[in-house]
């Protein structure tokens, strides 16, 4: 937790808690979980968390997704797609080596979305 999580959370009532863009597990566990901390002290009542199909094998949405179940806060987990601007660079080193871009899944589809999409307004 950290004090300036809490205090940006201070007198928030509902939130929506986008999920790290940070990929190294160890890195987006202790981010995810610092915000889910910071909340429960701030006093925040409902959180929103982007999560992503498959979250069971991810750490970092574990990780969230069990503090959010621990935490007492209500809650709603979205199952997003793939965040395409995660894996910009990496699609563009395989479809310049050979042409092929792969998900984390080889052979399977995946539908993607930017997270820009996510965080406008209406």
């Amino acid at each position: 937790m950290t004090t300036s999580v809490v205090a940006a959370l201070t007198g928030v009532h509902r939130a929506i808690f986008v999920s790290s863009p940070v990929l190294d597990p160890s890195v987006r566990t202790e981010q995810h979980r610092t915000v889910v901390e910071s909340a429960v002290t701030a006093g925040v009542r409902h959180m929103v968390y982007t999560s992503a199909t498959g979250a069971r094998h991810d750490p970092g949405h574990s990780a969230a997704e069990d503090a959010l179940a621990e935490s007492g806060i209500r809650h709603v987990v979205l199952r997003n797609a793939l965040y395409t601007d995660a894996f910009v660079d990496r699609a563009i080193t395989q479809a310049s080596a050979g042409g092929a871009i792969t998900g984390p899944v080889r052979h399977a589809l995946s539908a993607h979305s930017a997270r820009r999409v996510h965080a406008r307004e209406p």
